[in-house]
């Protein structure tokens, strides 16, 4: 379904987003619409913020920022960096880096931040359990190993 698909010999392939294409978001028209109205979008970013980062910036400064930053588009500022981190965690790779997580937030924010609660959701991933924590965990595994083999990324089973 989004983010890690299998191919024939059953072994799993580079993760990708949920809706790889522009505008695809719109195929969950109810939690679309929801993200279109301009109050919701702020406490959907502060919710995916915290469930990838944990509780390191209380939910309700995330939600003023993105929130204040709004109106002159400068929400993706704050937008891609959660974003990136995310796209990190599941070993997704962008052609154009940073810049194409800012740019997306910039032209398409309700996208974005769909695509990343779905990928969230998908994984489990909680305030208690946050992206950042399985992060921190592998690398630890991978230290703790050696760099002898490679470890599995638990966002995507590859």
């Amino acid at each position: 379904c989004c983010v890690a698909g299998a191919v024939a010999s059953g072994a799993v392939t580079a993760a990708v987003w949920v809706f790889p294409g522009l505008f695809q978001c719109c195929a969950d028209t109810c939690l679309f619409f929801k993200l279109m109205a301009g109050c919701y979008l702020p406490f959907q970013y502060a919710d995916n913020a915290a469930r990838i980062e944990g509780d390191s910036t209380p939910f309700c400064v995330d939600c003023f920022a993105y929130a204040m930053l709004m109106p002159c588009c400068l929400c993706s500022l704050v937008g891609h960096t959660k974003r990136s981190e995310l796209r990190m965690a599941a070993g997704m790779s962008q052609p154009c880096g940073e810049c194409g997580d800012c740019l997306l937030h910039f032209f398409c924010p309700c996208c974005a931040i769909l695509q990343e609660k779905v990928l969230l959701d998908q994984h489990e991933c909680s305030w208690e359990n946050p992206a950042r924590a399985i992060i921190e965990k592998e690398r630890k595994d991978a230290a703790a190993g050696g760099g002898g083999g490679a470890t599995a990324n638990p966002l995507t089973g590859s």
